[in-house]
């Protein structure tokens, strides 16, 4: 049984536990964030994660679901990742490009930025959800996930854990 993964799920409850706690606040927390949520899934990467040296990922691909609890109430959530590292060469340890995002977050073509420093993705990006516009804390739409390789040398799939926190124009 692999226990790493466990505690990596553990970890990502933990923070998405936290979001969620933050959105029913008052004060400037209120005002800051208006939704929050937890989705896990999976994807694949092409040509994948070398164990050494580096490789220009062309296509990135992920598929989760989840729940988003807040202002617009969408229980459950789904997200649909499509992007790629542009010309960056991406390591076991280290990665970064953009894509879009469809599914209950749609967003511009590209408009979602990535970087992942060993097991830890960050999302960036602005998102519409039930037609109004979201930003995050941030940068956009802020998500902090678990990246958990589910093949190696190439890592070519993987499953992520992720922490989500949103805020709307105007709230």
């Amino acid at each position: 049984m692999n226990t790493g993964w466990f505690k990596k799920a553990a970890v990502a409850t933990a923070m998405a536990t936290a979001l969620v706690a933050v959105v029913g606040q008052g004060g400037a927390f209120a005002d800051v964030v208006s939704d929050a949520g937890v989705l896990t899934g999976s994807g694949t990467i092409t040509p994948g994660l070398p164990t050494t040296g580096c490789a220009v990922q062309t296509d990135i691909d992920f598929n989760g679901t989840g729940a988003l609890v807040g202002d617009d109430t969408t229980i459950p959530a789904t997200v649909n990742f499509d992007g790629n590292s542009g010309s960056l060469c991406e390591t076991a340890e280290l990665g970064q490009g953009s894509g879009t995002l469809g599914g209950t977050f749609a967003s511009a073509p590209g408009a979602i930025t990535y970087q992942r420093i060993g097991p830890i993705v960050e999302l960036f990006g602005n998102v519409v959800i039930n037609g109004r516009v979201h930003t995050g804390l941030l940068l956009g739409l802020d998500a902090a996930c678990i990246f958990v390789p589910t093949s190696t040398n190439p890592a070519t799939t993987y499953s992520l854990v992720c922490a989500v926190a949103l805020s709307s124009t105007g709230d």
